[in-house]
């Protein structure tokens, strides 16, 4: 797959934009320098020892997702809220990385000196720059989780997010508990559990896209929210009086897989290579 195409460099116009951040535990509205925003979107969704590479991923991505939300939301008074993509304040970033903040966040701001301003495009437009943490070893294909055209959030191979050390992950629930969860959905529990959950249609990385639930049809990613899984791509068995869901992989799995990022820049990938690989078909202004 060829690389991103490189145009100007990482002084471009965009870097003295601000982003007004929408915070939603005080519903008050920041006004944030961009780089700032970027850096602790950055710090706070990778690991603290994550490769450089991968900080500089994550970083013109992010910074590319709030300019595809700033374009989206020019009707109103903020242009991305901070929940969105994981921004969290500096102070939340120094209770994460503790003694080591320092010599962490400069590492994180060093990465930022080198790749900040650059964003990622299609049709001369900043994309919608998805990320997530692990994938089932393929990511997502947008047509079937997002309404609207997102040609670069297409489906690839994530060879790293199966060497994910929480690759599969297992979630137990008792079948009263599972009876109660039913019916706060409106559903009237059946007298035989393995009645209560048929799998309809998956997509190609293993996602559930709809689900028969006693008679009503669900989407994965409702079952995922309303059973707090760690994502959409899951099988279901009953034994012992319990359900036992299997998950693999943890997010959306839609654009890049930090785990896959990770394993990219580990075996020698710059962040140029890793974006164009999460997001074929873009370049890079």
């Amino acid at each position: 797959m060829p690389l991103l195409a490189l145009k100007g460099n990482a002084n471009g116009n965009d870097v003295s934009d601000n982003f007004r951040v929408f915070i939603a535990e005080t519903a008050e509205i920041n006004n944030l320098s961009a780089r700032e925003y970027s850096i602790n979107v950055a710090a706070n969704n990778l690991e603290k020892n994550a490769h450089e590479e991968t900080i500089k991923a994550e970083i013109v991505a992010s910074f590319t997702k709030a300019l595809y939300y700033k374009n989206k939301n020019k009707n109103l008074n903020f242009d991305i809220d901070d929940i969105t993509d994981g921004y969290v304040a500096t102070e939340k970033i120094k209770e994460k990385f503790g003694a080591e903040f320092n010599t962490l966040y400069n590492r994180f701001c060093e990465a930022a000196d080198e790749v900040f301003g650059k964003k990622i495009l299609y049709n001369n437009t900043p994309i919608l720059a998805e990320r997530h943490k692990a994938s089932s070893g393929v990511t997502e294909d947008a047509k079937n989780l997002l309404s609207g055209e997102f040609p670069y959030l297409v489906s690839v191979e994530s060879a790293g997010d199966l060497l994910y050390e929480n690759h599969i992950s297992e979630k137990k629930i008792s079948l009263e508990k599972m009876k109660s969860h039913l019916k706060t959905q409106g559903l009237t529990p059946s007298e035989n559990p393995n009645e209560y959950f048929k799998i309809t249609k998956n997509s190609t990385c293993g996602n559930v896209l709809k689900i028969n639930v006693l008679g009503k049809e669900f989407s994965g990613e409702e079952i995922k929210n309303i059973f707090n899984l760690p994502s959409a791509c899951f099988n279901i068995s009953f034994k012992d009086d319990s359900f036992l869901f299997t998950v693999k992989g943890e997010g959306s799995f839609l654009g890049l897989s930090r785990v896959g990022a990770e394993y990219m820049a580990q075996n020698g990938s710059g962040y140029t290579q890793i974006l164009s690989w999460y997001y074929p078909g873009c370049v890079m202004e």
